[in-house]
């Protein structure tokens, strides 16, 4: 059976799973890395565009926290909320009080925007 260029398995630089290494020739030892599963899974680390806390999370009250909150970050929910789970999933297991003001942050937080659970 005749492979045609297109087709020919044997042609392919990497294999399945494997994608070629920057700066490397084709088939020579090193020329491809396997492909990483979490970049797949996680995507590409973006920096958030919202200020930086600068230590207010522990400072501020949890009402002051919400306030200060829905004002840098525009009012975005998801956003508000996804900073403070990521405290509390970071902090629960060390310090479970600072894990609990961000929970309760949380709940002042979606009264005041008017969302419940």
């Amino acid at each position: 059976m005749a492979y045609s260029q297109s087709n020919n398995p044997f042609k392919k630089r990497c294999w399945p799973g494997y994608s070629p290494v920057p700066g490397k020739k084709a088939f020579e030892k090193g020329s491809c890395k396997k492909n990483s599963p979490v970049k797949k899974k996680m995507g590409d680390f973006k920096h958030s565009d919202a200020p930086d806390a600068k230590g207010k999370f522990k400072e501020l009250s949890a009402p002051s926290l919400a306030s200060w909150m829905i004002k840098s970050r525009k009012g975005n929910l998801s956003k508000i909320i996804s900073s403070l789970n990521q405290q509390v999933v970071f902090r629960r297991g060390k310090d479970p009080k600072y894990a609990a003001k961000m929970r309760k942050t949380m709940d002042i937080v979606r009264k005041r925007l008017g969302k419940n659970k």
